[in-house]
């Protein structure tokens, strides 16, 4: 099973080998490391071309043994056993009745799938509108602690991703910033060159959503541009759960990872009866 850049997955006839599908989203686009998103889908052509998908809709922690052709075995830790068989018999069949279940992709702009470039933002927007083209920016919501915007947020009440007790919060990462010291507010790592807090969108009181709005109307002040590309919009973090020093982007970024409990009571999720590949790989052993 390999990857490529587009995330797609190609299983490969190959001696055994296990692979681990889950959304921590990491540098290296291989499933050893992981993935951005996941799909638990693959599509399987025969040697007459007849084609077939099998999509296993569970989003806990899981895993795939590839054999010998033609098996495989996976294995997750929990949640559902929802697997669905398309019968195809064409490649392009076995994609149309898979997204009837999961439906289709959002058709962006045709504009929107155009020109790259750096500069003076600004500027450089007003030369592009006089020239008849749109301008468009890829936007992450993980904001550094240190930023004017996440101040701003603090001011206006909104929430954003916290541990559950106060007890839980690693202090040596907390206590670097004096807006989050004290606080329990979850720090991570994404892009920024600092740690960074995740917005909570589904904050009940929508406090949260119209901070986030204003940012957009306020950045729009400064630079006038017609969309958004709006990145990693779901949880993500690099390096999640790191405890080995295989991590390519170790040096990049800041050198202390977000990592969950792996002992205690509150350890459960991190360290369920049955170990994932990956479980294996990215921490230490657990008996």
């Amino acid at each position: 099973m390999n990857v490529n850049s587009s995330n797609s997955i190609t299983i490969k006839k190959s001696s055994a080998s296990v692979k681990n599908p889950y959304g921590q989203d990491y540098d290296e686009l291989v499933f050893q490391s992981n993935s951005i998103g996941v799909h638990p889908f693959y599509l399987g052509i025969e040697d007459d071309g007849n084609a077939h998908g099998v999509f296993i809709f569970n989003s806990n922690a899981q895993e795939v043994t590839l054999g010998p052709a033609p098996h495989l075995v996976y294995r997750t830790i929990g949640g559902q056993l929802e697997i669905f068989f398309f019968p195809g018999p064409t490649p392009e069949q076995v994609i149309q009745q898979y997204q009837q279940v999961i439906g289709t992709p959002f058709m962006p702009s045709y504009w929107a799938l155009g020109f790259h470039s750096w500069g003076d933002f600004g500027n450089y927007t007003n030369y592009l509108h006089q020239q008849g083209m749109h301008v468009m920016l890829i936007t992450d919501p993980a904001i550094e602690v240190d930023y004017p915007s996440f101040q701003r947020g603090l001011q206006q009440n909104a929430s954003f991703i916290e541990w559950p007790r106060q007890d839980m919060v690693p202090q040596s990462i907390q206590n670097q910033y004096p807006l989050v010291n004290g606080t329990k507010i979850m720090l991570g790592v994404v892009w920024p060159d600092k740690h960074v807090a995740f917005p909570d969108f589904l904050d009940p009181t929508a406090q949260t959503n119209q901070w986030w709005v204003n940012e957009f109307a306020t950045f729009r002040q400064t630079v006038a541009i017609d969309g958004i590309w709006i990145d990693m919009n779901e949880p993500s973090n690099f390096n999640t759960q790191f405890y080995n020093s295989n991590s390519t982007t170790k040096g990049k970024y800041p050198s202390q990872d977000l990592s969950c409990p792996i002992s205690g009571p509150d350890s459960e999720y991190d360290t369920p009866p049955y170990l994932t590949w990956s479980g294996y790989y990215n921490g230490p052993h657990v008996s």
